[in-house]
């Protein structure tokens, strides 16, 4: 007698229309999402909101604190008018057309939420929320949508926590210094590899060798590869330009002040290695928008690409994340910071 196997039928899946490496390249244009099958149009609650995450990856609404909440650019739930926009499902079910109104914005990073509950008319249903990361990106080859000069971007220090999506997840901190000229918008920076403080005496208890002293958000003896919550927590933080476990590299950018008051920048393609352990990066391109917060600090959020990561001697395929930066004060910037040649 011969056995059946059972054919698995998963619950839609979904993805977003011309999105390559987290970047969407027409902005202003609708977003386009399409479905793995056909979708029962009741089951379909979707936003696209900026994404900021805490330091174990969850958004405002995931984090267990009531006092956060989601940046909601667009919303569309069942039985209610859409939110941020409009929205057109297709009558075949297969693709969902959103309008955001005012238009989705370049340089920061966002992200497009399905909720749980789509479903096909088989009936089977997605359980957890599904997370799609874009960004529009601000490229310094196209002047004539740039905007006006920027000339308030500032010269100076700044700290970078560049979340890794692929291959490998993974969090990469960076200080880096940019030299902004005010006339032409061109920036020239220098980013160095970011290293726990491992001075054992900063902690009220002296930490162990093996381990690095956290004074935000308290003092805690932490291992050194701990991830760093915020880049409000850039004085735990030491910059490393030394090989083997050290590196630093010179980029070449632009900015440009946009008429809601930020500032987009980005940077022209650029390579980079690390001996211990050997990784190299070729095509790393970053962008993203910043602005002045109430409290006076500048932060930025933003997305980050590499064309092709080796590891060792295996290619690996490209990389791609988003990234999260603030300004530092002169007296907050590192003495020995490298600064580009």
């Amino acid at each position: 007698m011969a056995l059946g196997c059972e054919t698995f039928d998963p619950p839609p899946a979904v993805t977003i229309v011309g999105e390559n490496d987290g970047v969407l390249e027409s902005a202003g244009a609708p977003v386009v999402l399409t479905f793995s099958e056909p979708v029962v149009d009741t089951s379909v609650r979707v936003e696209i909101v900026t994404y900021a995450v805490d330091g174990e990856g969850n958004l405002a609404d995931e984090d267990g604190d009531d006092t956060t909440a989601l940046d909601v650019r667009f919303a569309h739930a069942p039985d209610k008018a859409d939110v941020g926009g409009t929205s057109v499902l297709a009558p075949e079910r297969r693709a969902l057309t959103i309008q955001p109104e005012p238009p989705l914005p370049i340089g920061p990073a966002l992200a497009l939420l399905v909720e749980p509950g789509l479903a096909d008319a088989e009936g089977n249903v997605t359980k957890t929320r599904q997370r799609l990361k874009f960004a529009y990106a601000f490229r310094c080859d196209e002047p004539g949508d740039a905007g006006a000069i920027s000339v308030s971007l500032p010269t100076g220090g700044y700290f970078l926590l560049v979340e890794v999506d692929q291959p490998v997840a993974t969090q990469v901190q960076l200080f880096s210094w940019l030299d902004v000229d005010a006339d032409t918008g061109r920036v020239r920076g220098q980013f160095t590899n970011g290293d726990r403080n491992r001075d054992p005496n900063r902690c009220p208890t002296p930490c162990k060798e093996t381990e690095a002293c956290q004074l935000i958000p308290g003092p805690a003896c932490v291992p050194p590869s701990t991830k760093a919550g915020s880049v409000d927590e850039f004085s735990d933080w030491v910059p490393n330009a030394a090989p083997p476990t050290g590196y630093t590299f010179t980029v070449s950018g632009c900015a440009r002040d946009q008429p809601d008051g930020t500032t987009a920048f980005a940077t022209d393609p650029v390579d980079a290695e690390t001996k211990s352990p050997p990784v190299k990066s070729n095509g790393i391109t970053m962008s993203g928008v910043l602005a002045v917060d109430p409290d006076g600090v500048l932060r930025g959020t933003g997305s980050f690409a590499v064309a092709e990561i080796v590891l060792g001697m295996t290619p690996s395929g490209p990389g791609r994340g988003s990234l999260r930066m603030r300004a530092l004060a002169p007296e907050e910037t590192p003495v020995d910071l490298p600064k580009p040649p």
